[in-house]
């Protein structure tokens, strides 16, 4: 649907609405069977096996796996040779790895509830709506396609919809358009380029953007993923995932630690070597002990509790945020 060719009268008889009296019950049940929910589509939930293997293919803990991996080889060989072993080191490695793992798993849900529950306080938020010929607060995620809402100064617009009327409205849509500056909005204006650019659909506000002056009144056109902000967020899931600067800056000082601990362990490594060497007591059981000596370094070195750390403390202060708020309700 262009809604933004579309004369007033037209959108209003095609989606079976009313400027002045609004849906009514049913026509909200059919509207919402015909149009879907004001609700982007969640993603399909990713298994406990998938996350358990995209937390072992961090680069970090894979640097541990690799040095575990060596450090049994070598014991499991002296062992089968009659010679001492100790898994000591190995085991401190898997109980490592697991906690790791472990706490990777468990943080991620526990951002992905808090970020869930900030979702329900914004789905929550309330707008003028006209039901049953009466004026009613409905929350956001049960507005529906012909549904008329009323808009004003500071709120937050949930839905795509074709102006009906307005008296002074400015919107901001840098959220959309990256323009800056608001976006004089006119209910009367008529387009005829099926071609104009979001940004100069002046007839029309959008899910995502502000009102930052004067009051309106608007027919809902899209809910949900149809909306200009759904489309958006559609593709972005398809693209892959990226990562915050944060994320992006924690990682480079992890692989940074991790080079500096693995080439300070290789270099002692040498050293000891050449002193054996020199000594004469250069065997096999010396060149093991050396060589696992310096996979625990490389491990010590290794920060890979970093960013789960990081992450919980996100995780934590969104917690309080929101108790904070709902404490703040009650009062």
């Amino acid at each position: 649907m262009r809604s933004y060719l579309d004369s007033q009268e037209k959108i209003i008889k095609e989606l079976g609405s009313n400027i002045e009296l609004g849906l009514n019950d049913q026509d909200v049940l059919d509207s919402r069977n015909l149009y879907g929910e004001n609700s982007f589509s969640q993603e399909k939930p990713i298994s406990i096996f998938i996350k358990i293997k995209e937390a072992l293919l961090e680069p970090m803990i894979f640097i541990l796996i690799i040095a575990a991996i060596i450090t049994i080889s070598v014991n499991v060989f002296k062992l089968f040779n009659g010679q001492d072993a100790e898994f000591v080191e190995s085991i401190g490695i898997l109980i490592a790895i697991a906690l790791s793992t472990t706490i990777t798993i468990v943080m991620e849900g526990r951002s992905k509830k808090a970020f869930e529950a900030l979702n329900k306080i914004k789905e929550n938020i309330a707008i003028k709506t006209y039901r049953n010929g009466v004026i009613t607060l409905i929350a956001q995620k049960d507005l529906v396609v012909g549904d008329i809402v009323s808009v004003e100064t500071g709120d937050k617009i949930p839905v795509d919809a074709r102006l009906l009327e307005s008296i002074n409205l400015q919107v901001d849509e840098s959220s959309l358009t990256g323009e800056s500056n608001p976006v004089n909005k006119k209910s009367n204006l008529m387009i005829k380029n099926a071609h104009t650019p979001l940004a100069e659909r002046f007839n029309m506000i959008y899910g995502g953007t502000f009102i930052t002056a004067g009051i309106g009144k608007a027919i809902v056109t899209q809910v949900g993923d149809s909306t200009e902000f759904g489309k958006i967020a559609d593709e972005l899931k398809k693209q892959d995932k990226t990562t915050t600067p944060l994320q992006e800056k924690l990682s480079k000082l992890g692989k940074a630690i991790s080079i500096l601990g693995i080439g300070l362990a290789i270099f002692i490594f040498l050293i000891q070597v050449i002193k054996l060497y020199l000594i004469g007591n250069i065997n096999f059981d010396t060149i093991s002990e050396t060589f696992i000596t310096s996979i625990v370094l490389i491990v010590a070195a290794v920060p890979e509790g970093l960013p789960k750390i990081v992450a919980e403390s996100q995780a934590i202060n969104i917690m309080k945020w929101l108790k904070k708020m709902l404490w703040l309700k009650i009062l």
